[in-house]
């Protein structure tokens, strides 16, 4: 899933678009397929689909084999789309080839009178007819690294949806039929069981120790997660969760697939929240863990990761580091031997360390920074520097990075850097004695000198209204689409009544900004076509009660004042005159189908892993309370949540890049 033409990184898309790669070359040789476009591929006027179809020849699959052989051709073209996206001299080459015939194929296009009148449509439909014109001039200015980016970003298995059709008779289309949970599933749940080891070793010998019932080895056939994916019952049965000796909680649920792929998802924490405040060194870790460490270089290290079919990525902040790793079964322990060394002995060169810097004050210094810094004023909601939670502007961003040495970057990792505080979850075809490979690779690493975590607790400060508006510095074919936010914090707690009300209520005003049934997307897009797109982030804390709405449409710049107009008589006739039954009832489904597709990818479960282990609970506890609050969710109880917590005149609006003098 890809965002539509009027996106700023819409001639990015369009290039990785050409970049995408084919089938795996002994597949391609043992089994000839016809590589396709996928349609609606490219750039749109809506968000859509970036893609391939691929072709095969009449294959029979009546059988378990046949099907494996053509489930492995999939899965080797979806780890060529994961593994491509490294510069290299080679695709470099390729890049510039490819930039150079789509901008010439483009701009003849637009001299084409069959093919310009189509293309100044869809732009039209996007928001501006010259849009069209902004891609073709923003093609020259796209690098490689801008379409690795967007590959990073889009290319994702969270973000991929992978559609098999076969022709074979004995392929049937399953029958389901989907049946209301009641208040009976709250009655049989029982509070999750952490085991506390003394001896992960001998814990963990045997497939029982991992949620795998006697007989049933990983590639055996079915097993009951994969029967029933979305029952609590059968997750909650197939997960054990331990505490290891060296302190390591962790999660593991025995999910059984096919090409025997675990994911892994490792939390480590450090500090308290004031104290972490001050630092600002953790930024460029997770780029600089890729360039080497005491035992192997940058490129000895992708070498190996290639090997071990492994993919790892990093996300660190000033209390600690989030690392997912995916691996198969049969590598996960030299994978994660590896992540070890990368975590514990990186080189942090300063060669390295200098690209980051400039990049990161390239990005900070680039055209919108005063834009950028207004809206990061009402993120900020008025916390003094230096204090945990403050978003730094764009200008004090840019004097940090300044101000920071490589030196800084390697103290900060050797001061704090350790699995004193760690978490585990894992997903998938799960080898034996994992808790104890886990214990002696993750939790035996620590530093007794570093300071212990302690949560970041956020509560509620009321603000008062604010508005900021940026005016764009002109109104030219290639001038970026203006963004109106409307932001407004209050008081909530996950636990509390209002907690699925408000998540309805989200839903009903935005969703994910789709025409058809949210307010603002019918409004804005389908009735007055006034804006590209329309989406909401909605966040309950978990810990304190510190919780925002947020809402934003982006448009042409002239248009912004009109959309925020249109955004402010939305939500107050909303909160004047209710939301209505069939509004209520499409947001109990959507809210249902979500927490079910949470459940469908090792993603979402490991994410849920980790918050069951903060609260204490299990899949079944989390599902009984879920299906009971959505069972309850009435008009009265949406309108009453929005009524309580969203104030009409306590809306902080940020309008960017506003048309006007």
């Amino acid at each position: 899933r890809i965002p539509g033409m009027a996106h700023e990184q819409a001639p990015a898309l369009a290039l990785l678009n050409l970049l995408l790669p084919g089938p795996a070359p002994e597949d391609a040789a043992r089994s000839p397929a016809t590589l396709q476009a996928l349609p609606g591929t490219g750039l749109s006027r809506d968000p859509g689909l970036l893609g391939r179809t691929l072709l095969l020849p009449a294959t029979p699959s009546g059988n378990a084999a046949a099907r494996e052989a053509l489930q492995g051709i999939e899965q080797r073209w979806l780890d060529r789309l994961q593994r491509q996206w490294r510069p290299t001299p080679e695709l470099q080459e390729r890049f510039g080839l490819l930039r150079t015939d789509f901008e010439r194929q483009w701009r003849l296009a637009l001299h084409d009178p069959e093919h310009a009148p189509a293309m100044v449509s869809e732009a039209v439909g996007a928001g501006d007819w010259r849009l069209v014109f902004r891609v073709l001039e923003g093609l020259p200015q796209v690098r490689l690294d801008d379409v690795l980016a967007v590959a990073g970003a889009y290319l994702r298995s969270e973000n991929r949806s992978v559609v098999r059709g076969v022709t074979d008779a004995t392929i049937t289309a399953p029958q389901t039929i989907e049946q209301p949970l009641g208040f009976l599933e709250g009655l049989f749940s029982r509070p999750v069981q952490v085991q506390r080891v003394d001896d992960p070793a001998r814990v963990a010998d045997g497939d029982a120790a991992l949620g795998r019932g006697e007989g049933d080895a990983a590639t055996a056939g079915a097993s009951p997660v994969e029967l029933f994916e979305t029952d609590a019952a059968a997750l909650d049965a197939a997960t054990q969760r331990y505490t290891l000796p060296s302190g390591l909680r962790m999660a593991a649920l025995s999910r059984p697939n096919r090409d025997e792929r675990v994911s892994l998802l490792l939390q480590l924490r450090w500090g308290s929240p004031r104290e972490m405040a001050r630092w600002q060194a953790w930024r460029p870790l997770p780029a600089l863990l890729e360039e080497g460490t005491t035992e192997h270089s940058a490129q000895q290290l992708r070498q190996i990761r290639q090997q071990l079919q492994m993919q790892v990525g990093f996300v660190a902040g000033p209390q600690g580091l989030s690392v997912q790793l995916q691996a198969r079964r049969g590598t996960l322990v030299q994978a994660l031997v590896l992540l070890r060394e990368m975590l514990e002995k990186p080189l942090l060169p300063e060669a390295a360390f200098r690209r980051e810097q400039a990049a990161a004050l390239s990005r900070l210094g680039g055209g919108g920074a005063e834009e950028r810094e207004r809206q990061y004023r009402m993120l900020q909601q008025g916390l003094n520097r230096g204090e945990p939670g403050y978003v730094p502007s764009a200008a004090e961003l840019a004097a940090a990075w300044r101000e920071m040495r490589v030196e800084d970057v390697r103290a900060y990792h050797q001061r704090f850097w350790s699995a004193n505080e760690a978490r585990v979850a894992v997903v998938g075809a799960l080898p034996d004695k994992l808790p104890g490979v886990l214990e002696d690779l993750i939790g035996r690493w620590k530093k007794p000198e570093a300071p212990a975590y302690q949560p970041f607790v956020q509560h509620h400060l009321p603000e008062r209204a604010q508005r900021f508006v940026s005016r764009a510095a002109g109104d030219g074919p290639t001038q970026a689409a203006a963004m109106v936010v409307m932001h407004q914090e209050f008081p909530l707690q996950r636990d509390e009544p209002d907690s699925w009300p408000m998540q309805a209520a989200a839903r009903i005003l935005a969703g994910n900004g789709e025409p058809g049934g949210t307010r603002l997307a019918d409004r804005l897009r389908a009735a007055e076509s006034l804006s590209y797109a329309v989406n909401s982030s909605l966040r309950i804390a978990s810990e304190g009660n510190r919780s925002y709405l947020r809402l934003q449409a982006s448009s042409a710049p002239r248009n912004a004042t009109r959309v925020e107009a249109a955004m402010r008589e939305e939500i107050d006739r909303a909160l004047a005159d209710g939301v209505t039954a069939d509004e209520v009832e499409a947001a109990r489904r959507w809210l249902r189908a979500n927490q079910r597709q949470a459940l469908l990818n090792d993603v979402g479960l490991m994410a849920l892993l980790m918050e069951q282990m903060d609260r204490g609970a299990s899949f079944a506890t989390e599902g009984a309370q879920a299906s009971a609050a959505l069972a309850a969710l009435s008009v009265d109880s949406v309108n009453a949540a929005m009524r309580r917590l969203l104030r009409p005149e306590g809306w902080v609006t940020v309008v960017r890049g506003m048309a006007g003098p």
